[in-house]
């Protein structure tokens, strides 16, 4: 498997089944965590040895429930609000920024949420929030120094078109515009969710025709046929709604320069000195290394 910091988010897409290998690693690259293809993310997805049946939803599929956690997915599938708060983050510029580094140093991550605490108070960045960013954004145990360093050059010219469309967008026509660039909806998801109900509502309306007339076997293949055809477009429905909302979440952290939350200056951060900030009044705790 590829080295990448975003592996468990890699997979938290594959396991929706609502994208192609293409459309996870565009969904990637738009919220700055590109570096995986399609082929990569086909042998990741080949790896995981789904359940079958595998249904995500159902909280009482104790194999399919088992299979989210030892995939590392769980919380992303549950999106709890200290999960939406790490989606938060994703999307606002300098609070990740400095979260980004926070991570890829020795501070233990209640240390780290100490000082954004004291330094954006308004983000209200909890410690569970905080791991769970790690965990799926950007784990640090998954690179070596090397491969880190490789990554965060490599994402400074990623996709630079993308981004500048999303900067200079505005409305929802500017929404549309860059969904429509990336490839990825809502004009084409919008268009298949109609087509997926159309299908699925003739399919209904002939099964209900087919009940009406006298039994026989070509009756039966064709109730038969036209269940399928309705079951399969009710999860194309399904399918392209859960597309729609990963593109928009990868939207959001696409246009994350926008947000209000400033980066701190190292004389804001040390309080105008650097020793009174770790031994004057107010200061914090002594770091400690992991």
């Amino acid at each position: 498997m590829k080295a990448h910091p975003a592996i468990y988010w890699a997979k938290f897409y594959l396991t929706r089944r609502s994208h192609t290998y293409d459309g996870v690693a565009q969904l990637l690259s738009v919220s700055q965590l590109g570096g995986l293809n399609a082929d990569e993310l086909r042998d990741i997805d080949a790896e995981m040895d789904y359940p079958r049946p595998f249904n995500p939803h159902n909280l009482r599929d104790r194999e399919s429930q088992r299979f989210l956690r030892k995939e590392g997915v769980y919380e992303a599938w549950r999106n709890g609000p200290d999960m939406q708060k790490a989606l938060e983050i994703l999307a606002t510029d300098k609070l990740r920024q400095l979260i980004e580094t926070y991570i890829l140093s020795p501070i233990r991550p209640d240390q780290a949420v100490r000082k954004l605490k004291r330094e954006f108070p308004l983000a209200k960045v909890t410690v569970k929030a905080y791991e769970l960013f790690q965990h799926y954004f950007w784990n640090r145990e998954l690179m070596t120094s090397l491969q880190w360093g490789k990554f965060v050059e490599d994402r400074r010219a990623d996709n630079d078109q993308w981004t500048q469309l999303a900067l200079n967008s505005s409305g929802p026509g500017g929404v549309q515009a860059v969904l429509w660039k990336t490839g990825t909806g809502p004009l084409r998801g919008v268009e298949t969710n109609r087509a997926f109900t159309d299908a699925r509502n003739i399919a209904y309306m002939m099964i209900m025709q087919i009940a009406m007339e006298p039994p026989s076997r070509y009756h039966s293949e064709m109730l038969l046929n036209y269940l399928r055809a309705m079951k399969m477009a009710q999860e194309g429905i399904d399918a392209s709604s859960d597309a729609i909302r990963d593109v928009v979440q990868a939207f959001s952290a696409f246009k994350m320069r926008h947000a209000e939350i400033q980066t701190p200056s190292v004389q804001q951060l040390s309080g105008g000195n650097v020793s009174e900030a770790e031994g004057g009044e107010g200061a914090e705790e002594k770091i400690e290394y992991d």
